[in-house]
Protein backbone atom coordinates (compact mmCIF):
# COMPACT_ATOMS: atom_id res chain seq x y z
CA UNK A 1 0.00 0.00 0.00
CA UNK A 2 1.40 3.39 -1.03
CA UNK A 3 0.28 6.38 1.03
CA UNK A 4 0.95 10.08 0.66
CA UNK A 5 0.01 12.85 3.07
CA UNK A 6 -0.15 13.26 6.85
CA UNK A 7 0.26 9.75 8.27
CA UNK A 8 1.61 7.67 11.15
CA UNK A 9 4.61 5.37 11.03
CA UNK A 10 4.12 1.67 11.98
CA UNK A 11 4.58 1.11 15.71
CA UNK A 12 5.60 -2.54 16.09
CA UNK A 13 9.39 -1.93 16.03
CA UNK A 14 9.90 1.83 16.57
CA UNK A 15 7.44 4.12 18.33
CA UNK A 16 4.69 5.34 16.01
CA UNK A 17 4.92 9.06 15.17
CA UNK A 18 2.93 11.48 13.03
CA UNK A 19 4.63 12.73 9.89
CA UNK A 20 3.99 14.39 6.55
CA UNK A 21 5.42 12.49 3.60
CA UNK A 22 5.20 9.13 1.84
CA UNK A 23 5.01 5.53 2.97
CA UNK A 24 4.96 2.15 1.24
CA UNK A 25 4.15 -0.85 3.43
CA UNK A 26 2.71 -4.35 3.42
CA UNK A 27 -1.09 -4.38 3.72
CA UNK A 28 -2.29 -7.30 5.84
CA UNK A 29 -5.82 -6.67 4.58
CA UNK A 30 -4.76 -8.19 1.24
CA UNK A 31 -4.13 -11.59 2.87
CA UNK A 32 -6.77 -14.24 3.61
CA UNK A 33 -7.62 -14.68 7.30
CA UNK A 34 -5.62 -17.89 7.60
CA UNK A 35 -2.39 -16.08 6.61
CA UNK A 36 -2.71 -13.05 8.87
CA UNK A 37 -0.64 -13.09 12.03
CA UNK A 38 1.24 -16.11 13.30
CA UNK A 39 0.28 -19.77 13.68
CA UNK A 40 2.42 -22.90 14.13
CA UNK A 41 2.65 -25.61 11.49
CA UNK A 42 0.87 -28.84 12.52
CA UNK A 43 2.70 -32.04 11.56
CA UNK A 44 1.99 -35.71 12.21
CA UNK A 45 1.75 -39.20 10.74
CA UNK A 46 -1.47 -41.09 9.99
CA UNK A 47 -1.33 -44.88 9.87
CA UNK A 48 -4.60 -45.22 7.93
CA UNK A 49 -7.10 -42.96 6.17
CA UNK A 50 -7.62 -40.78 9.22
CA UNK A 51 -9.43 -37.69 10.44
CA UNK A 52 -7.32 -35.05 12.15
CA UNK A 53 -8.92 -32.57 14.53
CA UNK A 54 -7.21 -29.49 15.96
CA UNK A 55 -8.73 -28.08 19.15
CA UNK A 56 -8.10 -24.90 21.07
CA UNK A 57 -9.62 -24.36 24.51
CA UNK A 58 -11.79 -27.42 23.91
CA UNK A 59 -13.25 -26.21 20.59
CA UNK A 60 -12.51 -27.73 17.18
CA UNK A 61 -10.91 -25.02 15.03
CA UNK A 62 -9.74 -27.27 12.16
CA UNK A 63 -10.64 -30.73 10.85
CA UNK A 64 -9.40 -32.60 7.79
CA UNK A 65 -9.23 -36.10 6.32
CA UNK A 66 -5.73 -37.31 5.47
CA UNK A 67 -4.35 -40.41 3.68
CA UNK A 68 -1.82 -42.76 5.34
CA UNK A 69 1.57 -41.12 5.83
CA UNK A 70 2.92 -37.77 6.93
CA UNK A 71 0.66 -34.71 6.91
CA UNK A 72 1.27 -30.99 7.39
CA UNK A 73 -1.22 -28.17 7.99
CA UNK A 74 -0.02 -24.64 7.33
CA UNK A 75 -3.39 -22.87 7.20
CA UNK A 76 -4.47 -23.20 10.84
CA UNK A 77 -6.23 -20.08 12.11
CA UNK A 78 -6.15 -20.08 15.95
CA UNK A 79 -8.12 -17.53 17.95
CA UNK A 80 -6.33 -15.04 20.16
CA UNK A 81 -2.60 -14.85 20.74
CA UNK A 82 -2.34 -17.75 23.20
CA UNK A 83 -3.75 -21.19 23.92
CA UNK A 84 -1.89 -24.41 23.10
CA UNK A 85 -3.43 -26.60 20.41
CA UNK A 86 -4.56 -30.20 20.96
CA UNK A 87 -4.22 -32.45 17.91
CA UNK A 88 -6.31 -35.65 17.71
CA UNK A 89 -5.67 -38.30 15.02
CA UNK A 90 -8.67 -40.61 14.59
CA UNK A 91 -7.63 -43.67 12.57
CA UNK A 92 -10.00 -45.61 10.29
CA UNK A 93 -10.03 -48.54 12.73
CA UNK A 94 -11.12 -46.34 15.63
CA UNK A 95 -7.76 -45.85 17.33
CA UNK A 96 -7.17 -42.34 18.64
CA UNK A 97 -3.86 -40.59 19.27
CA UNK A 98 -3.47 -37.14 20.78
CA UNK A 99 -0.63 -34.69 21.30
CA UNK A 100 -0.16 -30.99 22.01
CA UNK A 101 1.34 -28.15 19.96
CA UNK A 102 2.60 -25.02 21.72
CA UNK A 103 0.99 -21.79 20.57
CA UNK A 104 1.83 -18.33 21.85
CA UNK A 105 3.02 -15.36 19.85
CA UNK A 106 3.84 -11.68 19.97
CA UNK A 107 2.55 -9.10 17.45
CA UNK A 108 5.92 -8.98 15.67
CA UNK A 109 5.79 -12.68 14.79
CA UNK A 110 4.70 -14.03 11.40
CA UNK A 111 4.45 -17.37 9.58
CA UNK A 112 7.41 -19.07 7.94
CA UNK A 113 8.39 -17.36 4.68
CA UNK A 114 6.10 -14.34 5.19
CA UNK A 115 7.61 -10.88 4.86
CA UNK A 116 6.16 -7.63 6.20
CA UNK A 117 7.95 -4.37 5.49
CA UNK A 118 7.54 -0.61 5.55
CA UNK A 119 9.56 2.28 4.13
CA UNK A 120 8.77 5.81 5.27
CA UNK A 121 10.20 9.22 4.30
CA UNK A 122 8.94 12.60 5.40
CA UNK A 123 8.90 15.34 7.99
CA UNK A 124 8.12 14.71 11.65
CA UNK A 125 5.00 16.60 12.72
CA UNK A 126 4.61 18.09 16.20
CA UNK A 127 2.80 21.09 17.59
CA UNK A 128 5.55 22.22 19.97
CA UNK A 129 8.79 20.61 18.76
CA UNK A 130 11.12 20.91 15.74
CA UNK A 131 10.11 19.04 12.58
CA UNK A 132 13.18 17.28 11.17
CA UNK A 133 13.07 15.18 8.01
CA UNK A 134 13.65 11.47 8.50
CA UNK A 135 13.69 8.10 6.75
CA UNK A 136 12.64 4.83 8.38
CA UNK A 137 12.56 1.23 7.22
CA UNK A 138 11.36 -1.92 9.02
CA UNK A 139 11.00 -5.60 8.15
CA UNK A 140 9.55 -8.72 9.78
CA UNK A 141 10.34 -12.16 8.32
CA UNK A 142 9.28 -15.69 9.30
CA UNK A 143 12.59 -17.59 9.43
CA UNK A 144 11.21 -20.96 10.59
CA UNK A 145 7.92 -22.37 11.88
CA UNK A 146 8.64 -20.99 15.37
CA UNK A 147 11.19 -18.20 14.82
CA UNK A 148 10.65 -14.71 13.41
CA UNK A 149 13.42 -12.19 12.80
CA UNK A 150 12.79 -8.46 12.61
CA UNK A 151 14.58 -5.13 12.61
CA UNK A 152 14.74 -1.64 11.23
CA UNK A 153 16.65 1.60 10.86
CA UNK A 154 15.69 5.23 11.52
CA UNK A 155 17.78 8.09 10.09
CA UNK A 156 17.37 11.82 10.65
CA UNK A 157 19.52 14.91 11.08
CA UNK A 158 21.74 14.42 14.14
CA UNK A 159 20.01 11.12 14.97
CA UNK A 160 20.13 7.49 13.90
CA UNK A 161 18.85 4.25 15.40
CA UNK A 162 19.08 0.58 14.43
CA UNK A 163 16.91 -2.24 15.80
CA UNK A 164 17.38 -6.01 15.66
CA UNK A 165 15.27 -8.68 17.34
CA UNK A 166 13.58 -12.07 17.25
CA UNK A 167 10.26 -13.64 18.28
CA UNK A 168 9.96 -17.29 19.35
CA UNK A 169 7.01 -19.63 19.87
CA UNK A 170 8.09 -22.15 22.53
CA UNK A 171 6.67 -24.59 25.05
CA UNK A 172 7.20 -22.01 27.81
CA UNK A 173 5.34 -19.25 25.91
CA UNK A 174 5.72 -16.60 23.25
CA UNK A 175 8.94 -14.62 23.67
CA UNK A 176 10.10 -11.52 21.82
CA UNK A 177 13.41 -9.74 22.45
CA UNK A 178 15.05 -6.87 20.58
CA UNK A 179 17.73 -4.24 21.04
CA UNK A 180 17.72 -0.69 19.64
CA UNK A 181 20.98 1.27 19.43
CA UNK A 182 20.84 5.03 18.98
CA UNK A 183 23.29 7.85 18.35
CA UNK A 184 22.25 11.48 18.60
CA UNK A 185 23.76 14.95 18.80
CA UNK A 186 22.55 17.76 21.04
CA UNK A 187 22.40 21.43 20.07
CA UNK A 188 25.77 22.06 21.71
CA UNK A 189 27.39 19.28 19.64
CA UNK A 190 27.55 16.62 22.32
CA UNK A 191 27.09 13.02 21.08
CA UNK A 192 24.90 10.56 22.99
CA UNK A 193 25.11 6.82 22.36
CA UNK A 194 23.05 4.16 24.04
CA UNK A 195 21.01 1.00 23.81
CA UNK A 196 17.49 -0.04 24.74
CA UNK A 197 16.43 -3.67 25.24
CA UNK A 198 12.78 -4.69 25.03
CA UNK A 199 11.37 -7.98 26.31
CA UNK A 200 7.81 -9.24 25.65
CA UNK A 201 6.29 -12.47 26.96
CA UNK A 202 2.91 -14.20 26.94
CA UNK A 203 1.62 -17.62 27.97
CA UNK A 204 -1.77 -19.21 28.60
CA UNK A 205 -2.00 -21.87 31.31
CA UNK A 206 -4.77 -24.20 30.15
CA UNK A 207 -5.12 -25.94 33.50
CA UNK A 208 -6.26 -22.73 35.20
CA UNK A 209 -7.44 -20.82 32.10
CA UNK A 210 -5.02 -18.03 33.00
CA UNK A 211 -3.16 -15.80 30.55
CA UNK A 212 0.05 -14.11 31.67
CA UNK A 213 1.41 -11.26 29.56
CA UNK A 214 4.47 -9.05 29.99
CA UNK A 215 3.41 -6.42 27.49
CA UNK A 216 6.44 -4.16 27.28
CA UNK A 217 9.39 -4.39 29.66
CA UNK A 218 12.19 -2.09 28.48
CA UNK A 219 15.63 -1.29 29.86
CA UNK A 220 17.59 1.64 28.42
CA UNK A 221 21.12 2.87 29.08
CA UNK A 222 21.81 6.50 29.96
CA UNK A 223 22.83 7.61 26.45
CA UNK A 224 19.81 6.16 24.65
CA UNK A 225 17.42 8.58 22.96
Amino acid sequence: KFSLGELYTPGEIFDSVRFRGAQIASDLGMLPDNEVGYAPVIRGIAETNATVEVRQNGYVIYSASVPPGAFEFTDIYPSGSNGDLQIKIIEADGRVREYQQSYAYQPVMTRRGNLRYSVTAGEYRSTDQPSPSFTQGTAVYGVTDNLTGYGGALLAQDYRAVNLGAGVNSSIGGISFDVTSSESKTLNGRTNKGHSARFLYSKTLNATDTTFTMAGYRYSTEGYR
